[in-house]
């Protein structure tokens, strides 16, 4: 079967970072009192190690519902301390959209997880995350780039068990709602290295195009 071809599309891109920019790019505004240890159901290490799939709607005031979906594996990439992830975002038609590659540690001085994060499109992102042990959830605050004045995002992803999170998140821009979305995030099964390492190769030569077509 042919590779997926690149849809780094100026205006292409547009439509794919607004479908997830309720995800990718949220300032998110839920209070926490830090992080659980290693092992804990509140771990953000175990939050991403394995395989994992998941399935969002977004929806924008006046357009139509879009449905993206994510296969994503974590492996450790030193163990205890750091975690390294790979997703590709696929079209409810199953073409690929982008691809993201993130690695995760904790910063004890803050109590909290960064994941640093790079698109295949060259955009790169810092967020922190937090564990609320009352509600059983997620948090993620963005670091870089800054949120845009007036922009506000609510996100939450919500452990049903150990393997299983619902997600719902809003957006708003100066107190008006402009989008929301809700999907679920499911483990699999354990990281498979090949597939990490295919969907890395992947990633790389994405990028390769998007830095290339940005020179042009």
């Amino acid at each position: 079967m042919a590779a997926p071809q690149s849809t780094h599309h100026p205006a292409r891109l547009t439509a794919v970072h607004k479908v997830l920019s309720s995800l990718l790019l949220s300032a998110l505004c839920i209070a926490v009192n830090g992080c659980k240890s290693e092992g804990s159901p509140g771990d953000g290490f175990d939050f991403r190690l394995g395989h994992w799939t998941v399935e969002i709607t977004s929806r924008q005031t006046g357009k139509e519902p879009a449905t993206i979906r994510q296969e994503m594996i974590g492996r450790w990439r030193e163990k205890g301390k750091s975690v390294e992830t790979i997703t590709e975002f696929s079209a409810s038609d199953g073409k690929v959209l982008l691809l993201k590659r993130m690695v995760v540690t904790f910063d004890e001085n803050r109590s909290c997880y960064v994941d640093t994060s790079e698109l295949s499109n060259g955009a790169k992102l810092v967020h922190h995350t937090t564990w609320n042990e009352a509600n059983s959830a997620f948090a993620m605050k963005q670091i870089s780039p800054e949120p845009a004045k007036g922009s506000q995002s609510i996100f939450t992803a919500t452990r049903v068990d150990k393997d299983n999170f619902t997600l719902a998140s809003e957006r708003k821009s100066f107190g008006i709602t402009v989008g929301s979305a809700t999907g679920k995030k499911t483990r699999t099964g354990k990281a498979d290295d090949a597939r990490f390492e295919d969907l890395e190769k992947k990633f790389e030569s994405w990028l390769v195009k998007a830095q290339a077509a940005q020179k042009r």
